[in-house]
Parts: C-alpha cells; structure tokens; sequence
C-alpha cells in the first residue's frame, strides 16, 4: 500500500531536555511581572531564574501548581507535564 503524500517534511515538536526549557514553556510568552504575580516571587528573582540561573525548589512548586503541570516532570523531564501516565 502506497504512503500518503507529504507536501512538505513535518518535524515532530522538540521536547524541551532542560529545566529551564520546561519552564520556559510552561510560562509561555508571560511577562516576569506577570509569573512574579502567580508565583509569589519577585520580578528580578523570576528573570534570574527563567534565564538560566540556578532554581530555588519553592520556585519550581509555585509554578507547577500555579500552572497545573507535574512537578516530577518540570525538575527531571519524566512523565508527562500534567502528571499523566502513558
């Protein structure tokens, strides 16, 4: 049988590998103001760490229930971000 045609080649979306990748993408394009707010922390202290800076693990709780993802997979990259189990 035949492969359907392709117009163009279809890359899969990257998986972000590091923390600050997943964080990065669980913040989307927010303002530092704007996650400072949800979180609890301080704009400066947002920026630091959403830009490479080492992550406090109050800061990594506040995100993940602030935005509804897993803990486990925004600190290591297991599972899948809303908790589920494939």
């Amino acid at each position: 049988m035949p492969r359907p045609f392709a117009p163009f080649p279809v890359a899969a979306p990257r998986t972000p590998t590091t923390l600050h990748e997943r964080m990065r993408m669980v913040v989307g394009g927010r303002s530092f103001a704007a996650v400072s707010r949800a979180t609890g922390f301080n704009d400066e202290t947002v920026r630091r760490y959403l830009s490479g800076g080492r992550v406090s693990v109050d800061f990594i709780i506040a995100l993940a229930e602030r935005y509804g993802v897993s803990a486990d997979w925004l600190l290591l990259g297991r599972g899948h971000p809303d908790g589920r189990r494939f």
